[in-house]
């Protein structure tokens, strides 16, 4: 799977291409990890058999970096799902949800209306705090450690 994946960057780098690998590896990992709640949220980027929501977006990541995305093209997002009521973590590529809850799953984030977003973990060790309507300033995760962990472990190479 990792080779037709890495290939199928390598001929054709659009964002087309990007979107449709993207959705490609969401579908793959909503279908083979099980949602399980966590009282203690911890960040697992080691793609578990089962999980909550930021840890289907971390094994997702792990998947499109793996396959050879630009990693400057992902990012976590953790949010509040307004219309739940609850916290919720998603990956965005190029602006795209995928999401372990597919109804969302590659609307591009402005499209989601029930999402809010709260702050963005960028793969380069930023962190974007959001306020309302976008997002305000970039600043160094030290204040949020399982974004400074997750992206540690995502960017390790194998």
């Amino acid at each position: 799977m990792k080779t037709i994946i890495t290939a199928a960057l390598l001929l054709a780098p659009s964002l087309a291409a990007a979107e449709d690998l993207a959705a490609q590896v969401s579908r793959e990992v909503n279908r083979s990890m099980t949602y399980r709640h966590e009282e203690q949220d911890e960040w697992d980027a080691s793609c578990p058999p089962a999980g909550d929501c930021e840890d289907f977006a971390l094994c997702k990541a792990r998947k499109l970096l793996a396959a050879g995305m630009d990693p400057s093209r992902i990012a976590i997002m953790s949010l509040v799902d307004t219309w739940r009521d609850e916290g919720h973590a998603v990956l965005l590529v190029d602006g795209r949800v995928y999401d372990n809850r597919s109804p969302n799953d590659g609307r591009l984030l402005a499209k989601v209306k029930d999402y809010s977003p709260l702050y963005t973990c960028y793969m380069n060790g930023e962190v974007g705090v959001w306020v309302r309507e976008g997002e305000i300033a970039r600043r160094n995760n030290n204040a949020y450690p399982h974004c400074k962990y997750a992206v540690r472990e995502l960017m390790k190479k194998d």
